[in-house]
């Protein structure tokens, strides 16, 4: 079970049962199954993937971002993500996962102020 607190910022929290998803179930907001980030090669955007700060270490995170990229389709030839360049405990993360950084698309010029850009290809 993943809970996660409600954009609102209320005090009451969502859950996502991760391990028996059903059709009409609510989905994490990490892009799924959303528009492909823009350019090719085919590739989905992994964005917004936050877990609360008292469950950071229990795997949550990693078991997220193994669903984010088993579900997207099977075109997708790589995924890309902003996160924060001075965030070195999310870097650290999406390097074991995988992703390298690299130099941001022209369509995301100024996108995020702060952030860097990273990929990772599909196996």
């Amino acid at each position: 079970m993943i809970c996660s607190p409600p954009a609102t910022g209320l005090l009451t929290s969502r859950a996502y049962d991760l391990r028996n998803p059903s059709p009409g179930h609510a989905q994490p907001a990490a892009s799924l199954p959303g528009p492909h980030a823009p350019g090719p090669p085919p590739q989905r955007h992994v964005g917004r993937l936050m877990v609360a700060p008292d469950l950071a270490g229990r795997g949550i995170g990693s078991a997220l971002l193994g669903l984010i990229e088993r579900a997207a389709p099977s075109d997708i030839e790589r995924y890309v993500l902003f996160t924060g360049a001075r965030s070195e405990r999310n870097l650290r993360f999406y390097n074991r996962a995988g992703y390298t950084l690299a130099p941001p698309p022209p369509s995301a010029a100024g996108h995020i102020a702060g952030a860097v850009f990273m990929t990772k290809q599909r196996p």
